[in-house]
């Protein structure tokens, strides 16, 4: 897992809809990570916020122009606690932890996915629920310019998923920065293929099985919950069957 350190406010958008194309890795002091993070540059010296700034606008600087329109962060390995390093990023001889100024994109973007150092080739593996549930929120759905996808094939592949893979907290948070979350998107989708299906052996049907199996719906529910994310799916789902239909 890691942990995002920057001088701006990290949007964790980033980490759930981008990927990383490239990275810079050095040696981060560990003195000067509450300032990078937070801020907070009370212990340290006028020197060592200089040495901080310049160092990370000019990897910064370097990796905007070499991928415009790119995010790039500060990301630093939280599983290392810290080893002493003879050559830091900048300043003397010090402890430090891993570091990388990565670069995000779009998975539009051309570039491979690749992971950072210090991950294991199995924490790069996409958890099957993520992969199914951004495959959705990605496509023309809810992004003007994402790819047409069967919706009633990737809902069914999504109800699957949940159901046969172990879920969390921060599963269940999945889309808290986007139109809706897992769970929004699980209600509302129901509801719309309720109303959508075309009978036992259509594949509307077949997928509002598959989300019925994970979300059993009140006896006196009759649909999303108004003005919620429930109902932010409900609508486009149902304007995704009805352009069908013209």
């Amino acid at each position: 897992m890691l942990l995002p350190f920057t001088c701006a406010t990290v949007n964790p958008y980033h980490f759930e809809t981008m990927k990383i194309i490239d990275y810079c890795e050095d040696s981060l002091p560990t003195y000067v990570l509450s300032y990078l993070f937070n801020g907070d540059a009370s212990g340290i010296e006028t020197e060592d916020e200089e040495n901080a700034d310049a160092w990370l606008s000019g990897i910064t600087e370097r990796m905007n122009r070499k991928y415009p329109g790119c995010i790039v962060e500060l990301l630093i390995d939280e599983n290392d606690e810290g080893s002493f390093q003879p050559c830091p990023a900048f300043g003397l001889a010090c402890d430090c932890v891993d570091c990388a100024v990565a670069v995000f994109a779009d998975d539009e973007h051309p570039a491979a996915r690749i992971a950072l150092p210090w991950e294991d080739e199995d924490e790069d593996e996409e958890n099957p629920i993520t992969a199914a549930f951004n495959r959705i929120m990605q496509s023309s759905l809810f992004r003007t310019n994402g790819p047409e996808i069967d919706l009633p094939e990737a809902l069914a592949a999504l109800g699957n998923a949940v159901r046969n893979n172990e879920t969390d907290e921060s599963t269940w948070s999945l889309g808290e920065y986007e139109d809706c979350t897992l769970g929004g998107l699980i209600v509302g989708s129901y509801w719309a293929l309720s109303e959508w299906h075309g009978g036992q052996s259509s594949p509307e049907y077949a997928a509002l099985c598959a989300l019925g199996r994970i979300f059993s719906p009140g006896w006196c529910a009759s649909g999303p919950e108004p003005e919620s994310d429930e109902c932010t799916a409900y609508d486009a789902v149902c304007a995704w069957f009805e352009s069908r239909t013209r």
